[in-house]
């Protein structure tokens, strides 16, 4: 749910307070279509989570930062 906040507080989507609907602002499809552009593996949602456990293993120090 914190995403959601800090995605809605930086500007890159809107929350309709009465329906809860997520729409992107302008600024939010900007972004995306440049990380479409540049980066396309960033919006692969299994790479996202294999980083998303590994920085997880190391904060728990159960891998080393450098091996990650």
């Amino acid at each position: 749910m914190w995403i959601i906040k800090k995605l809605n507080r930086i500007g890159y989507i809107d929350t309709n307070a009465k329906t809860q609907i997520l729409t992107p602002t302008n600024k939010g499809e900007l972004i995306y279509k440049v990380v479409r552009w540049a980066i396309p593996d960033m919006l692969n949602p299994e790479l996202t989570a294999s980083w998303e456990k590994g920085l997880e293993m190391v904060a728990k120090r159960e891998i080393e930062s450098e091996v990650f």
